[in-house]
């Protein structure tokens, strides 16, 4: 065995391991190396180091290509091996250790990698951002660019018969399709399948091109859905050969065989074919799963040459037991699927736990305190998540850190000792919310040394917007903007739970004609920097001291950049180092929290970032985040969605409908890595679809989504502490719930 160099991508193995592997090839990609099977047992063929995962194998003409985390590596015979990234993007990952900083540059996370059935030369991978080709084997690669207004690129494909044609799917605007060298994206045709009627087509999973006899076949899953597609012909207009009534199921990784394809879901490996439909590969998937507890790493993908046709294939019983020489052919990824559960050493502490959020003055009372304890026994809530740094950046308890005392502004504290006792006491999980990059205490300080900057004014950046006041001159009104509507919600306040008040602080003169004035009205928010090294340590210290005194997981709120204001396009960022981009800027933070926060870390997201595998607007990506922290808490708010979206017949039911399947899509697009506790709206907000069904119902609507989806915990909001709606809540299971509830094949 030879450990693969992180500094030097070329390696060569040991040719005595070569002759090891049985005449059926099998390779098993793992989060540690590449292993294949000799008489019976795990035999580790390279190993990676530690950060390294091989999520995908692919095997042509040319040789061996493995999709890694950090990019696409090649070998001819499995004994030399190079890396294959030239000219695909690359991310600075900003390092800090013992005060010192290192910039690190790494490949764009890949999301897929397949090549042309009629060429081999050509490949394709994607971003999440660009797909892109390779007409030499990967040596070197072109940009495609992204056909669609929103990044969160899925899948690729690749086929040069009768024209050369890339296919990528859309995590937000559904298949497209290109035509090489001069034609430009457009629509795939078809009946894609859609989970709201007023939304794009729901997420294409993995596409696969066969060779059929009368041209190419291509094949397609939906990731959320049990729908199949198959198109063929020249116009390639995909048809639904298969679909079920249901609202959720997860598929995913087409491995093809002479009649259909292999396809991997939540614990299940399945079957497709015309003649009987999609089936379990009961047979396979049992040796599959042998495999999975004799490898001692965690599997993501596979491949195996086969000896016989998929579907003659007779699997012996004593085959499991040898070296698994009736496995038929299979090329299979995203075998996290089979998981039973993460690994993280910090998810199952903080699992099943129900809570609310209350602002730190109602703790800090003694008598509101009592109220609220006694509301949590009453309603079998095992769970309190407060303030300790607030939306303003007030500290809420006195620090002993001396970086902390150094720079925070204290507001109104709790005895932060004596409070963690008497929760202790009762039996409740107390998690440290900790506002992170709205911070008006850090905007102000230092002159205003970490606030985001204004490029055009030279000075700290706050957003605002335009509002009309009175009569103004037409010259006066012709310069206003009107503020930017966001595609994903309804409100501009739907990516954390505080709403924040807009502050009129100018008005234009008012002039003789009857063209309206313009008011110049300000967010009341206050950003840092993300990029900021230094806003880090000061969040982390304070993280790292609030566990040391007794709470048990801390919540970072406003893990984002600001996205309000028309004049968003002056925010600039001067602690931004070269190449750093927003999601670079975030995973940089939490990849050095995660290193340095000895308990569980829980983050807020957009709703939207939970139900689309894209981080739009503001950096927050779930597939990516899901590495550094253990609980991602999506705000599915009602009504913070557009009011029409899941709002068909019954409409009552959309609550219920945005909870469970917005549950189910978060933790599949976080790869069973995290435990998803959504927020659950306990609060009135004065839009369309609140005026007509908000109520108790409403918010039990919620909860049963949560229940019916994953159950692995909740946390009521509201601002004011108002929880006169939530209904009793089920007594916590005490196992870890992560089972995805199919109802297709299970």
């Amino acid at each position: 065995m030879k450990r693969l160099s992180q500094q030097v991508w070329i390696i060569a193995v040991v040719s005595l391991i070569a002759s090891m592997m049985s005449a059926q090839e099998l390779l098993i990609g793992t989060t540690r190396g590449i292993f294949t099977v000799s008489d019976g047992k795990p035999v580790l063929l390279t190993e990676f180091p530690s950060d390294i995962e091989c999520r995908k194998i692919l095997k042509t003409d040319r040789g061996w290509y493995f999709l890694t985390n950090m990019g696409i590596l090649y070998s001819r015979d499995l004994q030399t091996y190079e890396m294959r990234n030239n000219k695909l993007p690359v991310k600075i990952i900003k390092q800090i250790h013992n005060g010192q900083k290192k910039l690190v540059e790494i490949i764009h996370e890949l999301k897929d990698l397949e090549y042309d059935p009629y060429n081999h030369e050509i490949l394709v991978t994607c971003t999440k951002d660009a797909a892109y080709i390779s007409y030499d084997g990967g040596k070197n690669w072109t940009s495609l660019g992204n056909p669609s207004d929103s990044n969160g690129i899925k899948a690729v494909a690749v086929l040069s018969s009768p024209q050369l044609t890339v296919l990528l799917s859309s995590a937000v605007r559904g298949l497209f399709m290109r035509e090489l060298p001069k034609g430009s994206w457009k629509r795939a045709k078809g009946n894609f399948a859609q989970s709201c009627p007023t939304t794009s087509p729901d997420e294409i999973a993995d596409i696969q091109v066969a060779k059929g006899e009368q041209g190419p076949v291509i094949w397609a899953v939906n990731s959320f859905l049990p729908v199949i597609y198959r198109a063929t012909g020249t116009d390639y207009t995909f048809e639904r050969v298969f679909s079920a009534q249901t609202d959720f199921f997860s598929m995913d990784s087409l491995s093809l065989t002479q009649t259909g394809f292999f396809a991997v879901s939540n614990h299940q490996l399945l079957r497709y074919t015309a003649a009987t439909g999609l089936t379990q590969a009961v047979q396979e998937q049992t040796l599959l799963l042998k495999l999975k507890t004799l490898v001692p790493e965690r599997i993501l993908s596979l491949y195996c040459s086969g000896h016989q046709s998929n579907e003659s294939k007779t699997v012996a019983t004593a085959a499991v037991k040898s070296d698994f020489s009736a496995l038929p052919a299979l090329s299979l990824s995203e075998l996290w699927f089979f998981a039973e559960r993460e690994l993280n050493p910090y998810t199952a502490r903080a699992a099943n736990k129900n809570g609310i959020y209350l602002q730190t003055g109602y703790i800090i009372n003694e008598q509101t305190r009592k109220k609220y304890i006694e509301l949590m026994k009453r309603n079998n809530i095992n769970m309190l998540t407060i303030d300790l740094k607030d939306d303003y950046g007030r500290l809420r308890y006195i620090s002993n850190d001396p970086l902390v005392k150094s720079m925070y502004k204290p507001g109104s504290t709790i005895d932060i000792d004596a409070f963690t006792k008497e929760m202790k006491a009762a039996g409740i999980y107390l998690v440290a919310r900790i506002v992170v990059f709205k911070d008006q205490h850090m905007y102000q300080y230092g002159n205003g040394k970490y606030a985001v900057y204004d490029a055009k004014n030279k000075t700290p950046w706050r957003g605002y917007r335009w509002a009309s006041t009175g009569t103004a001159s037409a010259s006066q009104a012709s310069t206003t903007t009107a503020a930017p509507a966001n595609p994903n919600t309804a409100t501009q306040t739907a990516g954390n739970n505080s709403n924040s008040a807009a502050v009129p602080v100018t008005t234009q003169p008012a002039a003789s004609n009857t063209q309206p004035a313009q008011e110049k009205i300000y967010y009341g928010e206050y950003w840092v920097d993300p990029y900021c090294e230094y806003i880090w340590e000061y969040n982390v210290a304070i993280a790292r001291e609030v566990l040391a005194r007794g709470f048990d997981e801390v919540q970072f709120d406003y893990i984002r950049f600001p996205t309000d204001g028309v004049n968003i396009g002056d925010a600039s960022y001067r602690w931004k180092d070269a190449g750093m981009d927003k999601e670079s800027a975030l995973l940089s933070f939490l990849k050095y929290a995660r290193e340095q926060i000895p308990g569980p870390i829980s983050i807020d997201i957009y709703g939207v970032n939970g139900w689309y595998r894209s981080g739009v607007r503001t950096g927050q990506d779930v597939e990516l985040l899901s590495r550094y922290v253990d609980v991602i808490c999506p705000m599915f708010y009602p009504s913070h969605f557009e009011q029409n979206f899941l709002a068909f017949a019954p409409a009552e039911m959309r609550p219920y409908r945005i909870y469970k399947l917005g549950s189910l899509r978060t933790w599949t697009i976080g790869k069973k890595r995290i435990v998803v506790r959504p927020y659950v709206q306990a609060f009135y907000m004065n839009v369309s679809y609140d005026r007509l069904y908000y109520s108790p119902a409403y918010v039990a609507k919620e909860v049963e989504g949560i229940y019916q989806a994953l159950n692995q915990g909740m946390t009521f909001w509201n601002n004011v502490g108002r929880y006169d709606d939530i209904p009793i809540l089920q007594a916590p299971d005490p196992g870890y719930a992560t089972e995805i509830k199919q109802n297709v094949l299970d």
